[in-house]
């Protein structure tokens, strides 16, 4: 009987164990998820950033969430804990991805963190640094005559230039100065901001000849600069020639001589014949 007893207690173990075999799992992770960041990457010069996304994997529990949150240069937070979603992949490698509420258009210089959680409860953080900036492009010119090349000569009859600078492309126009150098690097004139992308102002010369170097700055790194070779006030005008001038012959004076001629032959005649 107790043999019966036994094999009773044992079957009833086996079939509640059969039953909720697949019910309990233990998964043992001892390590925390890997990040790689996608959008921004470390260095990345971009014009605005508008989304983040970064692939993330754990292969023993899975992804549980998935976080970033950008700074800027001084260490504020633009964006805090901004969950992303999974866009491709599985819980166990995939890429993770959110759009920004409002794209990040200053210049400057950011940094985003990823924080990335397993399913047990393991964080991991990944950092990445991206700069904020779009080219520095515009035209330059002077008498409102616009300055093509680097060897261009300009003339002017007047003592007193006008120079402008228009803006085409690049950062917001309060980073922006422009100014006009000498050849020996001495600033003659800081333009004036004229609203509307551009910058103005006019200089004052003795008469000669001038190399000039036009520079525009936008305090970031991008900078644009032509150098005049000459700019000449009139020192290099012909001067009148005191050499005799050679007439040139056409028929038409033969003509004239002859007709001379005759008028006198004809007026003498007449004079002797009075007389």
């Amino acid at each position: 009987m107790k043999q019966g007893y036994a094999l009773i207690i044992f079957g009833a173990f086996l079939l509640f164990t059969g039953l909720f075999y697949d019910m309990v799992v233990l998964v043992v992770d001892d390590s925390p998820p890997e990040i790689a960041p996608l959008l921004p990457q470390d260095g990345d010069v971009v014009p605005e950033l508008s989304a983040v996304k970064a692939y993330v994997a754990d292969l023993q529990s899975g992804i549980k969430s998935v976080k970033a949150t950008i700074e800027d240069s001084s260490g504020n937070d633009i964006y805090t804990d901004i969950p992303l979603t999974r866009v491709s992949g599985s819980n166990n490698a995939g890429n993770w991805a959110a759009n920004l509420t409002s794209p990040i258009t200053t210049p400057g210089n950011y940094t985003v963190k990823f924080v990335a959680m397993n399913n047990a409860s393991l964080m991991s953080m990944v950092s990445v640094s991206f700069m904020v900036y779009t080219d520095l492009q515009g035209d330059w010119l002077i008498n409102n005559q616009l300055i093509t090349s680097q060897t261009q000569k300009i003339y002017s009859a007047s003592l007193t230039v006008s120079f402008k600078f228009v803006k085409t492309s690049g950062v917001d126009d309060s980073y922006i100065t422009a100014w006009v150098e000498d050849n020996a690097g001495n600033t003659l004139l800081t333009l004036t901001y004229q609203g509307n992308h551009k910058w103005e102002g006019s200089y004052t010369f003795a008469a000669g000849v001038y190399t000039l170097h036009l520079k525009a700055s936008d305090g970031i790194g991008g900078d644009i600069s032509f150098s005049i070779i000459t700019l000449d006030f009139g020192s290099s005008k012909p001067t009148p020639s005191t050499e005799p001038t050679e007439i040139e012959w056409h028929p038409s004076h033969g003509l004239m001589i002859l007709g001379l001629g005759l008028i006198v032959v004809g007026w003498w005649q007449l004079r002797k014949r009075g007389g």
